[in-house]
């Protein structure tokens, strides 16, 4: 799992209000110290992709990412659907009838 969808659902279990702090989603998701850049990398990434905002110091899902992805809609209205045309079997052809060779 990613550090990013880590934080997106560290912020998502702890449903603030005003949102979470950089300092409870380290101690949220609990890696050693050595780890903890790549939580804040993260989450200036997802604050610049625009998945999370940035208030004061705390971070808030925003309301265009808690929404799932509607899906498009099928063209409606009348289709006619593409019949393949039978063929017709290829009649055959009568042989040639050999005349008798003269001796």
């Amino acid at each position: 799992m990613s550090y990013a969808a880590k934080v997106l659902k560290v912020i998502k279990e702890a449903d603030e209000p005003k949102g979470v702090s950089l300092h409870f989603v380290k101690a949220a998701i609990g890696e050693d110290e050595s780890k903890k850049r790549f939580i804040a990398a993260a989450l200036k990434k997802l604050v610049e992709d625009g998945k999370l905002s940035q208030v004061k110091g705390s971070f808030k899902l925003r309301k265009a990412a808690l929404a799932p992805a509607k899906k498009k809609k099928a063209a409606s209205g009348t289709t006619k659907k593409v019949t393949a045309k039978k063929k017709s079997p290829a009649k055959k052809k009568a042989p040639a009838k050999k005349t008798a060779a003269a001796k």
